[in-house]
């Protein structure tokens, strides 16, 4: 498949989330944000936002302290 017919979406696990942060600060494409929902640990769990597209740069997945994200890639994943 060739790199401009690419799509990449990545996926948040708000259970786990803790809410760092740091995976708003490195992404170029301002793919996340708070929720402003509270997951079952008590922290105002990250997740995806719809005004970007993801490049598939992995930044996100490189930082996250807890694994929790995970970036889809035209059917197949990769995973932090």
């Amino acid at each position: 498949m060739d790199a401009k017919n690419r799509k990449f979406f990545p996926e948040i696990d708000s259970t786990l989330c803790k809410s760092c942060g740091y995976c708003e600060m490195v992404c170029p494409q301002k793919m996340f944000r708070h929720s402003g929902k509270v997951n079952s640990q008590g922290y105002d769990y990250m997740m995806v936002s719809e005004s970007g597209t993801c490049i598939g740069c992995l930044k996100c997945i490189n930082i996250c302290p807890d694994f929790v994200i995970t970036i889809h890639e035209n059917g197949s994943m990769q995973h932090g």
